[in-house]
């Protein structure tokens, strides 16, 4: 279970700005800005194993199949990532210098303290997370000027409830969402310049979710 760091962001208000990791095209290496080390490592140990993986299955084709891969948004309950619910987006970013390694944003909060309207108000801010990741992607964007997006495009308390864009493929995701169990829901946006796509992934992240979100481009070169 996630430590007293978790207690401390939920006992009270969420912060602003959701968290995230990863790399920027504007930075030189790892960068993590608000997002808990336990829940970061959680992250780290998925994001290696997969990027392991893909390298080894497409080597040559590899940079360029995971460049075409989109930006992904997520619901993930806290079955599947030891005690987060996480609502937010991932996408296949790389550091200043070419190496390639996926930028993660996301809000967090206990099982125990999720709300269908926290849901709502999560769920509202993610088309606008998604393009603010596809921008700092395809714009080279530092940590500073990723950060003064995301506030930018911030929803407040009173953010309504999402519209059917706001949640891709999905109907009503948050009507399928169960905050204590293991299966996790994926999609694109439009905003985001990408096609509509959308997955459901049961149990622990994986390899195997992994190629599906990352891996298609790499196997359409070959």
């Amino acid at each position: 279970m996630p430590g007293e760091i978790m207690k401390d962001i939920c006992a009270s208000e969420r912060p602003t700005l959701p968290g995230w990791y990863g790399k920027l095209p504007g930075a030189g290496d790892f960068v993590n800005r608000r997002m808990p080390r336990a829940l970061a490592q959680g992250w780290e140990r998925w994001l290696a194993q997969g990027m392991a993986a893909l390298h080894e299955a497409w080597r040559e084709t590899f940079g360029r199949g995971y460049a075409q891969a989109p930006v992904w948004s997520f619901a993930i309950p806290a079955g599947t990532s030891e005690g987060w619910v996480q609502f937010g987006c991932l996408g296949p970013s790389h550091d200043r210098v070419g190496r390639d390694y996926p930028l993660v944003v996301a809000d967090a909060m206990s099982a125990s303290d999720y709300s269908p309207h926290w849901g709502r108000v999560a769920l509202a801010r993610l088309g606008p997370m998604a393009k603010a990741v596809t921008d700092a992607i395809e714009h080279a964007h530092g940590a500073e000027q990723f950060d003064a997006a995301l506030a930018a495009q911030a929803g407040s308390p009173g953010t309504p409830p999402p519209s059917p864009a706001a949640q891709g493929g999905w109907s009503n995701v948050l009507a399928s969402f169960d905050p204590y169990g293991a299966t996790s829901f994926w999609w694109t946006h439009e905003a985001a310049h990408a096609p509509s796509r959308t997955g459901v992934h049961t149990g622990p992240l994986d390899r195997a979710l992994f190629r599906r979100l990352f891996g298609e481009g790499a196997q359409r070169i070959e």
